[in-house]
């Protein structure tokens, strides 16, 4: 079926406590159709690479009304890949590289 994985995982560990906590995702997502009626490289089928990705997350409370938080996407750096037909004809290539955020909150 075209957009699904045959394999797909995902495991997350947390740990948090009154103040503060952290969080820590991976996603994991095998090979997959994508659905293709032909293309200007011909009527091969289009597919995407597997990948995985870990992702980072913390927030701490300063007061009971202001928090700081930090995450961070992609810290394996996963390329995603998609090919015609085979796995050396690619057809794009996407990298977003590691993206990291850090934010405030206060509550008024």
């Amino acid at each position: 079926i075209a957009g699904i994985s045959e394999d797909t995982y995902n495991a997350i560990a947390y740990f948090e406590q009154k103040d503060w906590g952290v969080r820590l995702a991976y996603n994991y997502r095998s090979d997959y159709l994508l659905q293709s009626f032909g293309t200007f490289n011909g009527l091969g089928n289009k597919s995407v690479k597997a990948a995985g990705r870990l992702d980072f997350a913390a927030y701490y409370n300063i007061t009971e009304d202001t928090k700081i938080n930090f995450k961070a996407y992609n810290l394996t750096e996963s390329l995603y890949e998609e090919y015609q037909s085979v796995k050396w004809q690619p057809r794009a290539t996407h990298f977003d590289g590691r993206v990291f955020a850090a934010s405030i909150q206060h509550r008024f």
